[in-house]
């Protein structure tokens, strides 16, 4: 994982769906705009694994608004599940954690882990 900075956090426990048993690791990709520059500024963006519990926990810079909205982004693209993209808004400028938590579904030929 890539130094992304401190003062804000962003964690999850990733469950594969049907099942809802936890996914351990796969990759989450996280990135915003912070006070490095925006979301394409190389240092502002990286990845973490899941650990056996299918948790998550990345500390970040602290998020900046860009184009007038306060967010982040957090996704996964592996071949044992559908590709998710998620873009949470955060209505309140004073928060420093959010939990963004997905529920993948396997592909058909994919490696997604037997129930």
């Amino acid at each position: 994982m890539q130094n992304l900075g401190t003062g804000w956090q962003v964690s999850g426990v990733e469950r594969e769906a049907g099942s809802c048993a936890p996914i351990p690791g796969i990759r989450v990709q996280v990135w915003s705009a912070t006070g490095r520059g925006g979301e394409r500024e190389p240092s502002n963006h990286g990845s973490v694994m899941t650990d056996a519990n299918g948790r998550y926990v990345m500390q970040i810079s602290e998020i900046r608004p860009m184009g007038g909205q306060l967010h982040i982004h957090v996704a996964y693209d592996d071949p044992g599940y559908e590709r998710l993209f998620l873009r949470p808004v955060l209505g309140r400028g004073d928060r420093k954690a959010m939990t963004v938590g997905f529920v993948l579904q396997p592909t058909t030929g994919g490696n997604a882990q037997q129930s």
